[in-house]
């Protein structure tokens, strides 16, 4: 008897193996239909990006976040193993989280959540809000103020959350010699690195997504770089510094061991002040020239909450503190900025 039952628990379980395996390949062949029907249609509507329901982008979000923190914790528990792997195996490449990026929320007690509430109102109707891509993955931003929300999706069953970062359009423009592109492990973001009037210089990339086809090492970039404030503080005299402006690399400078490239300690001068408004968090922006080159200055909008700085600081005051550098290239080789997102407005 209990062969007999062995042998019709092992028929049920093979039967719904089979089933099993049915449906995933009609789900996959169906995914693989509709990718390959946005990719042929070009540039899509940004209603169609965001036809699904936001509730499901939240979960996916603190899903993606986690996981990414997770990874981020194997990474270190593995640390000793990579260092015994040969010079001639390629380095690991590690998420970029964002979680730093976002020190503007620093009033916020649930940045994140935060974040979600903000993108879940750039997708309804009436937002204004823009979005680029192609297939599964999209760019968007929320096309409302100086400094905006971007989020990087990918369309399927719902529309999951890769990244949030901040996104900005400036009239800063640095020249830059590409030098290397460290990317993302899916390979949707990245780190520019190169030359700027002899610094060696690290960006990341808010438009990489778009237009990385169009990289070339070597090649010279005009990218448009801002800056998100970490803290920001008194520098001394201007006669004691010559009034001389200069920043180094933060792993450089500092034990940090969560520290990148495209972060740096800088001394400068205020030029400009102003402020700004995002999401209802006001902001103060300051303008600083980070560097003197001969071929100009290194020059960025540096976004400040209130509470990470000393006082509002005036015109001409000295001041030091560490930030992140964050920009674009407009690519003129490719589909203009202005266009590409004017193709896919959310909503229409």
């Amino acid at each position: 008897m209990w062969t007999w039952l062995g042998l019709a628990v092992a028929c049920a379980l093979v039967l719904m193996l089979l089933m099993v395996l049915a449906r995933k390949s009609r789900g996959e062949a169906a995914a693989a239909t509709e990718a390959a029907e946005t990719t042929e249609a070009g540039e899509a509507t940004a209603a169609e990006v965001a036809a699904t329901g936001p509730r499901a982008v939240a979960k996916q979000a603190a899903d993606e976040e986690e996981e990414a923190s997770a990874d981020d914790e194997a990474d270190d528990d593995e640390a000793d193993e990579d260092a015994e792997v040969s010079e001639d195996e390629a380095p690991k490449k590690r998420p970029i989280l964002h979680s730093r990026h976002w020190a503007i929320l620093v009033g916020e007690s649930e940045p994140h959540r935060f974040l979600l509430s903000a993108f879940e109102k750039l997708l309804q109707p009436g937002s204004g809000s823009r979005a680029t891509g192609e297939g599964r993955y999209w760019h968007l931003v929320d096309n409302s103020g100086r400094l905006q929300l971007s989020a990087l999706v990918r369309k399927g069953d719902v529309l999951e959350v890769l990244a949030f970062y901040p996104y900005a359009e400036t009239s800063n423009s640095w020249p830059v010699q590409l030098e290397r592109v460290e990317e993302s492990p899916d390979g949707l973001q990245a780190r520019l690195y190169g030359q700027a009037g002899g610094a060696h210089v690290a960006v990341f990339d808010t438009l990489y997504f778009k237009n990385h086809p169009h990289y070339a090492v070597g090649e010279t970039y005009e990218l448009q770089v801002s800056a998100i404030a970490y803290q920001l503080e008194f520098d001394e005299p201007a006669e004691a510094s010559d009034g001389q402006s200069g920043f180094g690399t933060l792993p450089v400078l500092t034990s940090d061991r969560d520290a990148a490239d495209d972060e740096v300690v800088f001394h400068s001068t205020v030029e400009d002040v102003f402020d700004c408004e995002f999401w209802g968090i006001e902001l103060q922006v300051y303008q600083l020239t980070l560097l003197h080159t001969k071929e100009g200055p290194l020059r960025v909008d540096l976004y400040t909450h209130p509470s990470l700085t000393m006082r509002r600081f005036a015109v001409g005051d000295r001041v030091r503190g560490v930030a992140w550098l964050f920009g674009l290239w407009p690519d003129p080789r490719a589909t203009a900025l202005a266009e590409a997102l004017k193709a896919a407005r959310l909503p229409n």
